[in-house]
């Protein structure tokens, strides 16, 4: 009965059950469990836990005879009957997904067999450099003093159809539109949540070939393989993914916070935002040597109001925490404010790398759910290649590196397939290629949009 209470919430509230990538997801984002519940929830166990569970308390069992029983039985039958003849033809499955307890105890027994078992492999995982030979191709000058820069900016629930830049009808991309040389490419995510999708995009691994926990250690353990100093800063939490792989990826690199670690710097902030990682990101670009920096944002996380700066607030009628109570005006305006902060964000720290020899990355891990067929937030990896997750991937080269003709050669490339309907698995094999990594991993199954693709 209390599992039904959450089970019944949670599809009431978002608009899909728990199954085991939800449970998954739920445990990773426990830091954040303010952001999904409210009062609600215990009005829920109120009336669906406490109060029937008082009643049956309280009932007293008395002997009936036989035929009493059968007629009851029948009574019962009937009535069960007439109650799923007359239900809406998908209301059934709801009460069997939504409250029957053998949804969300299947669904657990599936998460632990792919999840928590998966976790052993963690313990040998081994670098890729076992398996495959890697090269950096040092094409900067060498009268320069300032080696390659590598940063790779993971967006959070970032939805392409909701960037002016994409052809959206509102103004939300203002800073990234004016950007000269600013690549930018659709692609479908694979999966709907956090974990998994950014395992899949720093993973070697195509996505048929996707393991939960993959045998392989990830990109940061790689580039710091080829001497790149290596920096993960997230501005989402370490409790929120306990000890799933984002956690067991930032402790590849060299250096490593999360939003727990950041909050000790800003103490006297209310609000953490993703600018709040740029000091971090303005000092590991201060390193002459080469880097890769990787940056984790918050980006449009749920809840959307809470994602941006009052100064963001540009479409002001928005409404609270329950997406179910809102209007779709509402909704997309809470939604696209934090558009616009993205776009200023990612702005700021392409500003930053341009007098550097520097190359970045972005991506967002997933989309989100705006209301479409009544789902919110993330909905269930079967929507995951609804347009709710088409997400947007952008590589932008820096003024300083555009001078270099072997890099400006890449860009040149990328240009000709930023038409192209992309999907995760062109993120590493991108990132390797227009870095000037060569390994024939990458040169043999072509998912580079630097080079030459299928």
């Amino acid at each position: 009965m209390f599992f039904s209470t959450i089970n019944f919430y949670i599809k009431n509230k978002y608009g899909y059950i728990l199954d085991e990538l939800m449970i998954a997801n739920a445990l990773d984002s426990i830091g954040h469990i303010s952001d999904v519940i409210d009062y609600k929830l215990f009005l829920y166990f109120l009336f669906f836990t406490i109060i029937p569970s008082i009643i049956l308390f309280k009932i007293k069992l008395q002997k009936n005879n036989f035929v009493f029983k059968i007629l009851s039985l029948f009574c019962i039958s009937i009535l069960i009957l007439i109650l799923v003849l007359s239900m809406p033809k998908n209301t059934p499955t709801f009460a069997i997904n939504a409250v029957s307890p053998s949804s969300y105890l299947s669904a657990s027994y599936r998460y632990y067999k792919r999840f928590r078992v998966a976790q052993k492999i963690a313990k040998n995982r081994q670098s890729l450099t076992n398996f495959y030979k890697f090269e950096y191709e040092n094409k900067i000058n060498k009268d320069e003093q300032d080696e390659l820069k590598i940063i790779v900016v993971m967006g959070e629930s970032l939805r392409s159809d909701h960037l002016q830049i994409f052809g959206y009808d509102r103004p939300t991309t203002p800073n990234l539109s004016k950007i000269n040389n600013l690549l930018k490419f659709r692609s479908q995510a694979f999966f709907t949540i956090t974990t998994p999708a950014v395992t899949d995009l720093l993973s070697h691994r195509l996505n048929s070939e996707f393991q939960d926990v993959p045998s392989e250690k990830s990109l940061i353990d790689l580039m710091k393989n080829l001497s790149f100093k290596t920096h993960w800063y997230s501005m989402q939490s370490s409790k929120q993914f306990g000890t799933e792989m984002l956690n067991i990826m930032a402790m590849e690199a060299d250096n490593y916070f999360f939003r727990d670690r950041i909050r000790i710097d800003f103490p006297n902030k209310e609000n953490l935002y993703d600018e709040d990682l740029l000091p971090y990101f303005s000092k590991a670009l201060e390193d002459k040597q080469k880097n890769f920096i990787f940056l984790h944002s918050f980006g449009s996380h749920t809840h959307y109001f809470e994602r941006f700066p009052a100064e963001f607030k540009k479409y002001s009628d928005q409404c609270g925490k329950n997406p179910k109570i809102c209007t779709a005006e509402q909704l997309n305006n809470a939604y696209d404010n934090s558009v616009l902060y993205t776009d200023y964000f990612l702005s700021e720290v392409i500003k930053k790398i341009d007098k550097s020899n520097a190359i970045l990355f972005y991506i967002s891990d997933h989309g989100s759910f705006l209301g479409e067929n009544g789902i919110y937030a993330n909905g269930s990896n079967d929507e995951a290649k609804d347009k709710a997750h088409n997400v947007p991937m952008f590589i932008y080269f820096s003024e300083k590196l555009q001078r270099n003709k072997n890099y400006r050669s890449k860009l040149l490339k990328a240009k000709e397939n930023q038409n192209k309907l992309l999907n995760p698995d062109y993120f590493f094999d991108s990132i390797l290629d227009c870095s000037m990594i060569k390994s024939s991993l990458i040169s043999d199954r072509k998912f580079s949009v630097c080079s030459e693709i299928n």
